[in-house]
């Protein structure tokens, strides 16, 4: 029987058997002290130690968001109450005992910095854990109550900065783990970081922070890994984001962060949710020049992130539920041209074929399916162009079953890949549960061992630029060659060009 009673640095831990008594699960564990009061919009502080036994067995609270029609129907979300204390996390293990060393996979959620929890029914550790692996989730700031710059905030702390409080809870996690996985029986030098969308993000945000070395081996980045011409439009100076700070505080109608501190959580976040000042997306990652001393994908390009193994991926119909991109506006085609692709507009629309409602259609369609496919490629040219890593690397192909048609679409993979699909309430078949049992083999081989292959599965190949292949994942399973097109090689040729300017810096 997996253990139940658990001993941290901070106090005794009572968890629960999960589905089976193969595994425990502790559930609503704090990793920092509520950020809440005076405490809003701080680095989190670590947790002080009790007595007693803390009973860690519900789901607490999720961040402050909105969460909206379709995207709480897809996801799975709306369960919990929203709050401001909401720094806990879950853990799942099959150890019978403290110091068995097993891997263990730490679980990074997307929602574009505005939604997202560990209450998801898509995602769990069961799973995992009865594959012999400690799995980890936890909860971190979103919104404005994450990621608001202000000049006020910049003077409250030695370093004068600012912004990225969501990104600190994800490093503050990362740190628990490494000091308290142990007690649960997993491996603190055996660790795999895994997100999706912006938790994808957050995953590379946490490959190129200096405050996270040595705190995991290798890393999953499910759609996006690496050269992201959207992520990298999105990236911000600290002081940039400060001056649209004040504008949103004038938009809650104060004029300082003490006033600020005293409006309820919710009622900042339902005013400042969808708010914006520029073409960047205010709640994200900001360059600070300690969290981040360049934003992330700048980072990547500039070689300055920990080389740590990779297996990195996007799927075939990204913009399938992406109800942003469906669009018949020929205004969106140079919008967009003139937004991410600022140094050549006009080369991007060369490669644009709308002269046809349909085609406006299509192309607009194919902006988000191209940025998430396209940014691994660049990387991965990237890396071949100074003799850096090679990646595992996924097409995921298998459309996702429902009467909306999603196709593959973003986030489709996540029942197949936490093997939760009978959470979904979607009308998956046979071939469906096959082909989760694939990538579940192939996800924990690679949490184990670095490399995803193993008996009875289709061998899986580093990309190698030369032979241009990666592996399907779908209704079919195997090396298939990248499906390039005019425009894809303009956007990788193009990110690649931002990189050399800024090697050349």
């Amino acid at each position: 029987m997996a253990l139940t009673l658990v001993q941290t640095k901070n106090g005794l831990f009572k968890g629960l058997p999960s589905y089976s008594n193969r595994v425990s699960v502790f559930k609503g564990i704090p990793y920092a002290k509520p950020p809440v009061g005076e405490l809003r919009w701080k680095e989190p502080q670590p947790v002080e130690p009790w007595t007693g036994i803390y009973y860690a067995d519900s789901y607490r609270a999720m961040p402050c968001q909105v969460i909206e029609g379709e995207e709480a129907l897809f996801y799975g979300k709306g369960i919990w109450p929203a709050q401001e204390d909401c720094l806990y996390l879950n853990v799942w293990t099959p150890a019978e005992k403290p110091g068995e060393k097993l891997p263990v996979l730490v679980w990074i959620y997307g929602g574009s910095y505005r939604t997202g929890s560990i209450t998801n029914l898509q995602v769990n550790g069961e799973g995992f854990a009865m594959r012999g692996v400690v799995m980890v989730s936890f909860n971190y700031r979103v919104g404005p109550i994450g990621f608001l710059c202000h000049p006020e905030l910049a003077t409250e702390n030695d370093r004068n900065i600012c912004g990225n409080y969501g990104t600190l809870d994800q490093i503050e996690a990362l740190k628990w783990v490494h000091e308290n996985i142990d007690a649960f029986g997993g491996d603190p030098e055996r660790i795999t970081l895994i997100g999706q969308s912006a938790g994808a993000h957050s995953v590379m945000t946490m490959c190129t922070t200096p405050l996270t070395k040595g705190y995991f081996q290798q890393a999953i980045i499910q759609s996006t890994a690496g050269l992201s011409a959207m992520y990298y439009q999105d990236e911000q100076s600290m002081e940039d984001a400060e001056q649209e700070g004040i504008e949103y505080l004038a938009q809650l109608g104060v004029s300082s962060i003490k006033e600020a501190r005293k409006l309820d959580a919710m009622e900042i976040t339902k005013k400042l949710i969808f708010a914006k000042t520029s073409t960047k997306a205010p709640w994200f990652p900001k360059t600070d020049g300690y969290v981040l001393p360049l934003g992330t994908i700048s980072s990547i390009m500039s070689g300055a992130y920990h080389k740590v193994h990779f297996l990195c991926g996007s799927n075939c119909s990204e913009t399938g539920n992406m109800t942003g991109f469906l669009s018949k506006d020929p205004n969106r085609i140079s919008w967009f041209a003139n937004t991410f692709f600022k140094d050549d507009p006009e080369g991007y629309l060369k490669t644009v074929h709308a002269e046809t409602e349909s085609k406006v259609l299509q192309t607009v369609f194919e902006q988000y399916n191209n940025d998430k496919l396209t940014a691994l490629l660049g990387w991965q040219a990237l890396e071949a162009s100074r003799g850096g890593n090679n990646f595992y690397q996924y097409y995921y192909t298998k459309p996702l079953p429902g009467p909306e048609n999603y196709g593959a679409c973003h986030g489709a993979e996540l029942p197949y890949v936490f093997e939760t699909m009978k959470e979904t309430g979607r009308p998956f078949d046979g071939s469906d549960y096959d082909l989760s049992k694939t990538i579940t083999a192939y996800w924990t081989n690679f949490i184990k061992t670095g490399n995803p292959n193993g008996e009875g599965l289709p061998t899986w190949e580093k990309y190698d630029s030369k032979k241009d292949m990666f592996m399907e994942l779908g209704k079919s399973v195997g090396m298939i060659k990248v499906p390039w097109n005019e425009q894809r090689h303009f956007i990788v040729d193009y990110m690649l060009k931002q990189a050399w300017k800024i090697l050349e810096n």
